[in-house]
């Protein structure tokens, strides 16, 4: 579902000479950028274009970010006979960052699993201070019965038998 219907609005429908010139695959003169920003969006239009089923590449970009050279440069395609070659080369590149990134890696993830040891102590301290702030407040709400029949009986063991039967009634 999306955003539009969920909220009750009808499509936007896009602004006159947009649709125009989004067919052209040139949408950025419609919309009012400064010219940094239009040099990040065409760079990144490059880049999508150049990875656009090629998997491989976009995996690459993912791990080892955009390269400038390759943004400047049209996407060309390899062919078949150096494709394998190619892919080989960029798992190599893959492989080496990441065994290059290893104890950066590491470090996350020994910060993670004490984040989620630290969690689990405090999720089991909140519930046993929660017990007990609830044993509390039912004893606070009993008090002026617990101090009534502690007048009203004159032997520990009449006052104990009661305590007892109040238990098992609340119960």
């Amino acid at each position: 579902m999306s955003a539009a219907s969920h909220c009750g609005e009808g499509k936007e429908k896009p602004a006159e000479g947009v649709a125009e010139e989004a067919g052209q695959g040139d949408m950025m003169t419609s919309v009012p950028v400064t010219p940094q920003k239009r040099e990040a969006i065409e760079r990144e239009v490059k880049v999508l274009r150049s990875i656009f089923n090629n998997a491989d590449r976009a995996v690459e970009y993912l791990i080892t970010g955009i390269p400038e050279v390759q943004a400047e440069a049209p996407p060309r395609q390899p062919s078949q006979q150096e494709a394998p070659a190619t892919r080989v080369i960029q798992i190599e590149k893959i492989k080496s960052r990441i065994k290059a990134n290893a104890e950066h890696f590491a470090l996350v993830e020994e910060s993670l699993r004490e984040r989620t040891r630290a969690d689990k102590e405090l999720e089991y301290h909140y519930a046993k201070h929660e017990e007990f702030l609830c044993k509390a407040k039912k004893l606070l709400r009993k008090e002026k019965e617990f101090i009534n029949l502690m007048r009203k009986y004159e032997t520990l063991k009449d006052l104990e038998a009661n305590i007892f039967k109040c238990m098992r009634h609340d119960e």
